[in-house]
């Protein structure tokens, strides 16, 4: 875990060589997942998998008080339709429900699917139904549900994983003129992509990748600033009746780390 955090931190300062060889030497002990199945079981039935570095320690009986992610799904069952009615606070936009496409593993584990037959759902707000995608991604541990109606949103908090240690050596190798494209595609491959062309655009390819693995998981605001790139901010098309006004526009790279001006620009 400390070799990780380490690794996290070298990449943040831009010491790329120090990232990835910490990144590396984690990989022998914390393999990959190769299968839909086992992405599956590592999210919602077991809490452990061979991918997770750190994982905290939560029991079922001092789990209603741990990592809830209800927010995100808020889901409850409806009888008379045979399906989940969700009224999800947050929900991913429209250029973050492009990457996912079907052969991804982690299409209906990261983000929901419309025609899941294991958990259909609508969107309900206000009284108005809606067909959108949300995040799926900390639905849960099924061993921790305590309802038949109610999802139980509680999963042991996953500190560290072996996803993001091949994320920062790619884009570790990527800013030193290496070899970006082997550890881009280990973890491609393991969730079920094909591996790159030789005429992809690395920098693009990796950027896709560290937004598809980690959404959701709280780095999206330090890879923008340590990327120098502007915040996309935009509307699930399926969805767009609930948005309104300009503050869903794009905010500038050279503003996005300066929280002064954007609450004067957005008050």
């Amino acid at each position: 875990a400390l070799k990780a955090f380490r690794a996290q931190y070298a990449l943040q300062i831009h010491d790329y060589q120090t990232a990835s060889t910490l990144a590396k030497e984690l990989y022998s002990s914390y393999p990959l997942v190769q299968s839909k199945d086992e992405l599956e079981r590592m999210w919602y039935l077991s809490d452990k998998a061979s991918e997770d570095i750190l994982v905290l320690n939560t029991i079922r009986t001092t789990s209603t008080s741990t990592n809830s992610f209800a927010d995100l799904i808020q889901a409850s069952w409806d009888a008379a339709s045979s399906q989940y009615l969700c009224g999800p606070y947050y929900v991913p936009e429209q250029h973050v429900v492009d990457l996912f496409s079907a052969e991804d593993y982690r299409t209906g584990i990261y983000i929901s699917q419309l025609d899941d037959p294991e958990f259909p759902y609508t969107i309900n707000v206000q009284g108005y139904t809606f067909q959108g995608i949300m995040i799926k991604k900390f639905m849960g541990d099924k061993t921790f549900q305590t309802s038949d109606t109610q999802l139980g949103y509680r999963i042991a908090p996953k500190m560290f994983r072996i996803a993001d240690m091949y994320l920062i050596d790619a884009e570790a190798q990527w800013r030193l003129g290496g070899d970006a494209a082997t550890p881009l595609n280990d973890l491609r491959q393991s969730r079920g992509l094909a591996a790159l062309d030789a005429a992809a655009n690395i920098e693009t390819e990796l950027k896709n990748e560290r937004l598809r693995e980690m959404v959701a998981e709280g780095t999206r605001l330090y890879d923008l600033k340590r990327w120098d790139d502007p915040l996309i901010r935009d509307i699930q098309s399926s969805l767009s009746p609930l948005f309104y006004g300009t503050w869903m526009n794009t905010i500038p790279a050279d503003q996005a780390s300066r929280p002064s001006q954007l609450a004067t620009r957005y008050a």
